[in-house]
């Protein structure tokens, strides 16, 4: 089955706004500056906001590309570092390896940037299964973690 990365219209985020079941989900998906419950019309703004560095993508099977599957963003951190956030798999699609595939498919897009030469995002500790595909994909813990409950972590592009 192929999977294709697009840009988001208002009908994937109305999708979108129905994966976060709750204020704690909404906060471990999207941090504390995301109101919960998720306003569809408005989610757009509030996770791109004015951010020209901040691009979001929607996953969907390339045979039915108006039924979104994955979300995850793309972030241009300083020079050279790319940032993977909010990566989320549909709760219909879960355990079907579609978060490896957006992962990848992220990972292309950060990597198309010919001046990056890191990767980083950031994970609960106590996702073990999100942990375990980052690992993986060649993600490894970063010397210094900002939070004992979150583990940064990055891979060396070049």
């Amino acid at each position: 089955m192929a999977y294709i990365l697009g840009l988001p219209t208002p009908s994937d985020y109305a999708v979108l706004s129905t994966w976060v079941a709750d204020a704690t989900a909404c906060m471990r998906w999207a941090g504390p500056n995301l109101p919960f419950p998720l306003d569809a019309e408005n989610l757009p703004q509030l996770l791109n906001g004015q951010d020209a560095t901040r691009r979001s993508y929607i996953l969907c099977n390339s045979e039915r590309p108006g039924d979104p599957l994955g979300f995850g963003q793309v972030v241009q951190k300083e020079s050279g570092i790319s940032h993977l956030a909010r990566i989320i798999i549909s709760p219909q699609a879960r355990g079907n390896g579609l978060g490896r595939v957006l992962c990848q498919q992220l990972i292309a897009k950060a990597t198309a940037v010919s001046s990056m030469n890191l990767l980083t995002l950031n994970v609960y500790r106590d996702n073990r299964k999100a942990m375990g595909l980052y690992l993986s994909l060649g993600f490894a813990e970063a010397d210094k973690q900002p939070r004992s409950d979150m583990v940064l972590m990055q891979k060396l592009l070049k």
